[in-house]
């Protein structure tokens, strides 16, 4: 009963993060993300940009033919490689997988798991992930390639040259447009998780609350059937600390 009572007051100790779902909702939250986080307002500014550049590509009106052709050589292909995020995807879900387990175990009565416990808890769910996630790597480029380039504005009618600016610079704009999707979302993610752990964390306060005012509930029964002599004093040793 001591160890539980600890447990519980432990927990107590840690209620004033869990107030924060009661002073904000998730969507809340989520807005404020949007609206306040630093990273989403920088691309938020190069969209503005790009913006404004694709605006301004109405105003190239110069003429020009270009004709180039060429052959390049490179020592190996050209990818995109995010396997870092992929790594730290998996070093994020596998940590939390182990801490979920350490949780349930809290919550179930078995006592809290040992580091070596949830070290392999969280090797499992790596290698499981691992297995599951592909490499997010990408070959955009051969390391053979030719090119072959053809531009040709009409002197006197210069809109082709225009609508060749406006593509590329709306193109800019779309890829700004992606970067800033990504970013949000990726800093929704975030706040999500964040929430839904403070949530978890309000839960398990209150179910420890709840365990310690029984605990009470029962001692003072104890302390009451012990002073109308219903019960031995040697029977009200389960409520310990009570005037019994």
């Amino acid at each position: 009963m001591d160890r539980k009572i600890k447990i519980t007051m432990l927990l107590l100790l840690l209620y004033p993060a869990a107030l924060f779902c009661q002073q904000i909702t998730l969507k809340e939250a989520i807005e404020t993300t949007l609206i306040k986080n630093d990273k989403i307002f920088q691309y938020k500014e190069k969209l503005a940009q790009k913006e404004t550049e694709e605006k301004s590509a109405w105003g190239n009106f110069l003429p020009s033919i270009d004709l180039k052709a060429s052959y390049t050589h490179l020592n190996d292909n050209m990818v995109i490689n995010l396997n870092p995020i992929r790594d730290a995807i998996i070093t994020i879900q596998s940590g939390n997988q182990a801490e979920f387990a350490n949780i349930s175990s809290i919550l179930s009565g078995t006592g809290a798991l040992s580091p070596q416990q949830k070290l392999q808890i969280k090797g499992q769910s790596a290698n499981l992930l691992n297995s599951l996630l592909p490499q997010f790597e990408e070959t955009f480029k051969k390391q053979d390639f030719k090119t072959a380039t053809i531009q040709g504005i009409q002197p006197i009618f210069v809109g082709g040259k225009l609508i060749a600016a406006k593509k590329y610079a709306t193109a800019e704009k779309d890829a700004a447009q992606i970067e800033l999707t990504r970013i949000s979302n990726e800093a929704v993610t975030e706040t999500i998780n964040s929430y839904l752990r403070v949530q978890l964390l309000k839960n398990v306060v209150k179910i420890r609350e709840d365990a310690l005012e029984g605990i009470k509930k029962h001692a003072e029964r104890a302390r009451k059937l012990f002073e109308e002599g219903i019960i031995a004093k040697k029977q009200c040793s389960a409520c310990r600390g009570s005037p019994c």
